[in-house]
């Protein structure tokens, strides 16, 4: 009975020890992308509440029970990862990041969707595909989208572009679809004067990672009537990666006018002007004007209003995540010369992208833009305008120059008009252009931050409930002075002004989601908002002899 007693005995001994036996397990957790080890990656043993996070190194080391079957392997902008242990006591991770990928996810209003989910008519264009050297995002979406057409009216830096989706669809209101950017509908349009201003240049397109343009009438149950020429969400780049990524995004070039028309030197044009004269019956003649120095003056007066203008473009990210945390953060400096001169683009921008995940139920984010932009442009004119600069290297006689022959280096104007210098020419109504550029001025400053502020709550898996608070605070200063000297100022006896224009749009949404089936989903979304837009204009006129310009430095010159 003893030894039947103890043989039990050591048999239940033996199994508590085997029962606690534990197993040393050591590895490495790096990155997919780049081989890089993986700090605060969540190692845990599968069904039990045994773990260690990796260190600086990307080592880890954990004790797991003998029966345990395998390892999890978690981190915030990867994919999480089981790992059979199988016997071994050294196991190595390699994680994928989980990339946000439009191809598969497509954003709707308050949230996400599986696109094989989606009923609607929805195009989707990633931010690397419209990495392009372009003033705004905008003129990049041309050909990347079926049913999207962009047109640009000129080519004067940071005028709006003519965007429409699936055709005109209003006969006399605005054909413009809205554009929503991190759930804020934003303004849209010029917010300029003469200096045109695009409000979509504001975004920085190194700043997006994705957009998704809804085209078809389904886009009115998520945005009401705003949404019947279509919809444009951009959704901005997030954090991720357990390491700081800098990335510089950036270019030089240059910009020109394409195939000018090729226009008569001095001699082929008085030649002919003289012909047309005799034909007519009309003894008028012109003849060649020699300058200062005794040369003959042959104007190419193109070579006085374009120019190769230079471009450059930078921006600097830096985005990363933590278990809890994910940050994108980027500035931007971009500065542009037109291919008429004196029309210049300079904006510089600034974005923070923040998610902190509080707990385990509780999420925060915030998503904050500011840019400031400033434009100068000249009148550059349309069909048969006097004024316009880029008309006028092309209806201007070649043999006249924009300064007086006599080396005083005085404008050659009379009163309004360029100066005939002694020829026979009826009364040219048309400036000089080189006096309207070097003396007026026309400048569009804008100041914009966009923002949006979230939080959401999911107390079960699945269920989602979000609020959000957005806005779009856009200011616009105008300014513009018209030299009393010659152009439009003569008959005024020059003028100046300014106008200042407020845009204010706040935005709240509060949205349940639950997710039933990997294939079924149920959203409510309630979404309000109010709009409000101030201006004031300032405008000044004085005596041409005693002008008191209050914005720019006079002209002092006859």
């Amino acid at each position: 009975m003893k030894k039947i007693l103890m043989i039990f005995t050591l048999f239940l001994i033996t199994g508590a020890l085997v029962i606690g036996q534990t197993v040393q397990i050591s590895g490495t957790v790096t990155s997919s992308e780049d081989g890089l080890a993986l700090p605060g990656v969540n190692v845990t043993v599968k069904g039990t509440t045994i773990g260690a996070i990796t260190d600086a190194s990307g080592r880890y080391t954990l004790s797991a029970p003998t029966s345990a079957q395998a390892l999890t392997f978690s981190f915030i902008g990867y994919r999480t990862i089981e790992v059979p242990i199988a016997g071994k006591t050294r196991i190595d991770a390699v994680l994928q990041q989980d990339v946000f990928n439009v191809e598969e996810v497509l954003v709707v209003a308050y949230g996400t969707q599986q696109k094989r989910d989606i009923t609607g008519s929805v195009a989707s264009v990633k931010g690397d595909d419209i990495k392009a050297p372009v003033q705004s995002f905008d003129q990049a979406l041309q050909g990347k989208a079926t049913g999207v057409a962009i047109t640009l009216p000129n080519g004067v830096l940071n005028n709006p572009p003519v965007i429409r989706i699936r055709g005109f669809n209003s006969i006399s209101g605005s054909s413009y679809p809205l554009i929503v950017v991190d759930g804020v509908p934003i303004a849209t349009g010029n917010w300029g004067g003469t200096a045109t201003t695009n409000a979509l240049a504001d975004i920085n397109p190194a700043d997006i990672a994705s957009m998704d343009i809804l085209k078809d009438a389904s886009a009115t149950a998520l945005y009401g009537s705003r949404a019947a020429n279509g919809v444009i969400l951009i959704t901005t780049k997030r954090g991720s990666g357990a390491r700081t990524k800098v990335t510089y995004d950036g270019y030089v070039g240059m910009t020109e006018p394409y195939h000018l028309f090729q226009m008569m030197n001095a001699e082929q044009y008085v030649e002919h002007k003289n012909k047309a004269w005799a034909n007519a019956g009309s003894a008028t003649r012109i003849s060649i004007v020699n300058d200062s120095n005794g040369d003959p003056i042959s104007t190419k007066w193109a070579d006085y209003v374009y120019r190769k203008g230079l471009q450059h473009n930078h921006t600097l990210s830096f985005s990363g995540s933590t278990p809890s945390t994910s940050y994108f953060l980027s500035v931007g400096y971009s500065n542009q010369e037109g291919m008429i001169r004196k029309n210049n683009f300079e904006r510089k921008n600034a974005r923070l992208n923040l998610e902190h995940k509080l707990n385990k139920y509780i999420t925060l984010g915030s998503n904050i833009g500011y840019t400031n932009g400033y434009t100068t442009s000249p009148v550059t004119g349309s069909s048969f305008a006097t004024a316009g600069a880029a008309r006028l290297a092309f209806v201007l006689p070649p043999n006249l120059s924009p300064y007086k022959n006599d080396g005083s280096g005085n404008y050659n104007i009379e009163g309004s008009a360029i100066g005939r210098m002694g020829q026979p020419f009826p009364a040219l109504g048309y400036y000089n252009p080189v006096a309207i550029l070097n003396l007026n001025k026309f400048t569009t400053e804008t100041d914009r931050l966009l923002a949006n502020f979230n939080a959401s709550l999911e107390p079960i898996k699945g269920l989602v409930l979000k609020t959000a608070f957005g806005m779009d605070n856009l200011t616009s200063e105008q300014t513009y002075f018209q030299s009393p000297v010659t152009g439009d100022g003569f008959g005024s006896n020059g003028a100046a002004g300014a106008s200042n224009e407020k845009f204010r749009r706040w935005t709240w949404t509060n949205t349940l989601n639950y997710n039933l089936t990997l294939l079924e989903k149920f959203n409510l979304g309630l979404l309000g908002g109010v709009e409000e837009q101030r201006s004031k204009d300032t405008w000044w006129s004085g005596d041409k002899t005693n002008v008191a310009d209050p914005f720019f430095t006079v002209y002092q010159g006859t």
